[in-house]
């Protein structure tokens, strides 16, 4: 089995502040620009941690990950962060990104097989991602990618075997500002696995049943952007709800130790050795769907 990657790649400027955000005025930052965006940060950690992934994508320049098929792009997409300890506001300039054809994207994807995982973000234009998501033969997992963006899965549903989101895009989803209330209103939707994370509240996951997981080990966050394609990108290395949860927390957590979205040299023996380190709990489960 491969584990698939279609999303964004984008140029990222992080503009660290140097003193409390002040509006309305000047704010003195730090700038850091690197590469990023959502399928792009996903891919780059599993193309570290397993020879079994690719990544189709849209960007003009050339990427250094090992396996990845880019088509070209008129406008390349950019991302623009202001950061404290987590993201304070951040400007997605990704129009250049609803012109892109879909037959390029198709011939990249032709290798898949019914055995493969494919990972979409929600990043590309929503008839892109639907005619992907109805010709691939493979299991279709959705990173939410955004509040602003969640809406395009409406469109989806009937061909994605899972998404993973956060509280904000649960709660902009499910038109309900409760978290509760919006998980509840998750687990009724016809999704094989739903995986919602929570910040410092854990993550649950929702296959038959509804599994609220806390990761009780401690780590020092240093920089939070970019924790949630980590979480994702550990989530599909595990083989089970325990080991993918278990997987997910660690890189989520090796990640916010960094200074940036991604982690530029992490081995497999690293991760695994970090991974025996997480103390990820079950803290509740019941019935998804009770009789």
């Amino acid at each position: 089995m491969s584990i698939w990657v279609l999303g964004a790649t984008n140029t990222d400027h992080s503009f660290q502040l140097n003193a409390p955000l002040r509006m309305h005025d000047s704010n003195p930052v730090s700038d850091h620009v690197s590469l990023g965006g959502v399928g792009y940060n996903i891919a780059h950690h599993l193309d570290q941690l397993t020879s079994d992934s690719q990544f189709v994508t849209a960007f003009n320049d050339a990427l250094s990950l090992t396996r990845v098929t880019s088509v070209s792009v008129a406008q390349p997409p950019a991302y623009y962060a202001v950061v404290d300890t987590d993201m304070t506001v951040a400007f997605a300039a990704m129009d250049g990104l609803e012109s892109l054809e879909v037959t390029p994207i198709l011939t990249a994807l032709n290798a898949l097989k019914k055995t493969d995982t494919l990972v979409m973000d929600l990043n590309f234009p929503v008839a892109l991602l639907k005619t992907v998501a109805k010709e691939t033969p493979a299991k279709i997992w959705v990173e939410a990618t955004s509040a602003h963006k969640i809406s395009k899965v409406d469109a989806l549903l009937p061909y994605v075997h899972g998404i993973k989101l956060n509280r904000i895009e649960a709660q902009t989803w499910m038109n309900n500002d409760d978290t509760d209330k919006a998980t509840e209103h998750l687990a009724r939707l016809d999704l094989q696995e739903i995986v919602l994370t929570l910040g410092a509240a854990g993550a649950i996951h929702m296959t038959d049943e509804i599994i609220h997981y806390q990761d009780v080990a401690p780590f020092k966050a240093v920089h939070l952007s970019g924790v949630g394609d980590a979480f994702m990108a550990g989530f599909l290395l595990g083989d089970d709800s325990q080991s993918q949860m278990q997987s997910a927390f660690t890189l989520a957590a090796l990640t916010a130790g960094s200074k940036s979205a991604t982690i530029d040299a992490l081995s497999l023996d690293q991760f695994m050795h970090e991974r025996k380190q997480r103390d990820v709990r079950i803290q509740s489960r019941r019935p998804r769907r009770p009789q």
